[in-house]
């Protein structure tokens, strides 16, 4: 799923990376069928249909890829059905996919840095790539 030696991400049929600009990825067919979450002045937000299980969303800073957020659908996703437990359950997985992809914390690389978050503000669990900017 991540790449520790360079930093490129691959899930399902999506593949990105540090290099990936906006208006490369916006002209291949995953970026035709994104849809976009956030659009202000150079930044944009755009959530991936990946085909799987796990969600996608990328962030774009002045083009540049800066931000990847991954997480796990949930069949039934509301705030009747939300639970602290069931977001638990989400984190340790997402720390257990880490752990597999990239050993032990910190995930700190040349390319950026991964972490997994419990957002107790949005009541989601999520993994963030934060890309670092050259």
């Amino acid at each position: 799923m991540i790449n520790k030696v360079n930093g490129e991400i691959e899930i399902g049929n999506v593949r990105v990376s540090p290099s990936t600009t906006l208006s490369s990825f916006s002209k291949s067919t995953l970026g035709i069928s994104s849809k976009v979450l956030v659009k202000n002045n150079d930044y944009v937000t755009l959530q991936v249909d990946t085909n799987s299980q796990i969600g996608l969303n990328l962030s774009f800073s002045n083009n540049r890829l800066s931000t990847v957020t991954i997480y796990l659908k949930s069949p039934e996703s509301s705030w009747s059905s939300w639970s602290k437990y069931e977001e638990h359950e989400k984190k340790s997985k997402h720390n257990k996919i880490l752990y597999a992809d990239l050993g032990l914390e910190p995930y700190r690389f040349s390319w950026g840095e991964v972490e997994s978050i419990s957002d107790s503000k949005s009541g989601g669990s999520y993994v963030l790539v934060k890309y670092r900017t050259k």
